[in-house]
């Protein structure tokens, strides 16, 4: 809620609202507006306008906006589910939470609430029984919050404890390391170039490997050829039994290549290919 409407004492009519809608059974979040919203307290009313608006914008409304029923829910079927959310604005380490401004705090609920969403759906009954996979992308920007890494050591846990993989990317391997919870649920590791050295050591630490110079000159060495130029697709790989190796990733398909690239593409869609078929395998 705004700052403004917290300072009144806003949290009493909310909480007051949330006990009724749990009392009633199947609790969801705009129901606690809705309630809000009619409330003969002036206070609350006010709340609840102020947060329904919120529950209009394109961050706040896959968590706290009331369903249209237009979307079907995930089918019991093998696919691919993507979830993008453009236009975050987390707030950093250290930031106090009393500071986050409004977008900043709905920001870090619909993060959460979109990873928890993917971790509750996988434990469905008539899922259970699939091999699944949740992939969180930039897991840095995540991990930035407090809130933001402690709900993460939550999701590996619980992930675990439902058959269900967790694949995490990330370009900040120290502040990954310090996860205990993270740390003790990886079963493999894939490590890629890094040039500052406190990085590089906590990816040494992530792979097993002894920190040092040798280490870290062989991190800085990731991805390069003998003459310097760039080797696609080369990086360290720990196992589950702590075995470590270099390995070349192979793309099997000039169309695959296509559908990974995070190139920018031009605004032409007939603009000349820079990258040939012979050199799919990267």
């Amino acid at each position: 809620m705004p700052p403004h409407l917290r300072a009144r004492g806003a949290e009493t009519p909310v909480q007051h609202a949330v006990n009724e809608v749990i009392r009633e059974g199947d609790p969801a979040t705009w129901k606690v507006i809705d309630r809000l919203r009619h409330s003969p307290d002036d206070l609350a009313r006010e709340t609840g306008a102020a947060l329904y608006e919120l529950a209009q914008t394109s961050i706040g409304a896959p968590f706290m906006g009331r369903p249209t029923g237009e979307a079907p829910p995930l089918s019991p079927e093998p696919g691919i589910w993507v979830v993008q959310m453009p236009g975050l604005s987390l707030p950093g380490v250290s930031d106090a939470r009393e500071d986050w401004n409004v977008l900043q705090r709905m920001s870090v609920a619909l993060m959460h609430s979109m990873l928890a969403y993917g971790i509750t759906t996988a434990g469905r009954k008539d899922l259970r029984g699939m091999r699944k996979v949740v992939a969180v992308p930039e897991v840095h920007v995540l991990t930035a919050t407090k809130e933001g890494a402690a709900f993460l050591e939550y999701v590996a846990r619980v992930g675990r404890a439902l058959s269900t993989a967790l694949v995490l990317d990330t370009q900040d391997p120290e502040t990954l390391a310090a996860l205990v919870g993270v740390v003790e649920q990886l079963s493999v590791v894939v490590g890629f170039q890094l040039t500052h050295p406190t990085q590089q050591d906590a990816l040494a630490e992530l792979l097993g490997l002894p920190p040092g110079p040798h280490t870290r000159r062989l991190i800085q060495a990731i991805g390069l050829h003998s003459n310097g130029e760039i080797r696609h697709g080369h990086a360290i790989v720990r196992d589950r039994r702590f075995q470590c190796a270099t390995v070349q990733w192979d793309i099997p398909t000039y169309e695959l290549l296509e559908l990974l690239s995070t190139t920018p593409k031009p605004d032409n869609p007939d603009a000349e290919r820079t990258t040939r078929p012979q050199e799919a395998a990267v």
